[in-house]
């Protein structure tokens, strides 16, 4: 977890190649259900076009259908992003006898995810709309720090520095988890 433009997605598509698990990326999912054109797709395009975030039952419902199959070995990517989403995951991983080992935060500056999502360079990645999405992540997704924290399961890693230097922080703590 972290802010827009923490580095959640090139962290988690590393481990998840370092550590053999099965990535579940709510962005990935999305544009997926996008790009096949159904019903749910396009209220998704819809959805996204508009520079909203996609209600947090229809982010359960692609998560819980992803869960079918695999060894349990899950890394979620940008899952969950508000509180409602973390009680539907404990219960969806309480169905199928799984359980979280631990939930990474990456910290970065604001004015570093401004930097990182301005260079980007993508067409809806102006500095407005860069502050309004790190509000909206202040508002929904920070609080799911205290929650984790609660289930003694969070941990913050420095996410600041190149991509080796916060993937060999990872790897620290992820080696140590077995300890």
């Amino acid at each position: 977890m972290g802010a827009p433009g923490a580095g959640k997605g090139t962290q988690a598509e590393a481990l998840a190649n370092r550590y053999d698990l099965k990535s579940l990326s709510t962005g990935d999912l999305l544009r997926a259900a996008v790009d096949e054109g159904t019903s749910l797709g396009l209220q998704i395009a819809a959805t996204l076009e508009a520079g909203d975030l996609v209600d947090d039952d229809t982010v359960i419902q692609l998560i819980a259908s992803h869960l079918q199959g695999g060894n349990g070995n899950f890394l979620f990517d940008g899952f969950p992003r508000t509180l409602q989403q973390a009680w539907a995951l404990d219960q969806l991983l309480k169905e199928h006898n799984l359980a979280l080992q631990a939930v990474i935060f990456l910290q970065v500056s604001d004015s570093l995810v401004v930097e990182r999502l301005l260079a980007r360079g993508r067409n809806d990645d102006d500095e407005a709309v860069i502050r309004h999405r790190l509000g909206t992540y202040y508002e929904k997704t920070v609080p799911l720090r205290d929650y984790y924290e609660e289930k003694n399961i969070a941990v913050t890693i420095d996410g600041e520095g190149s991509v080796e230097a916060v993937g060999a922080r990872l790897y620290e703590f992820v080696d140590g988890l077995g300890d």
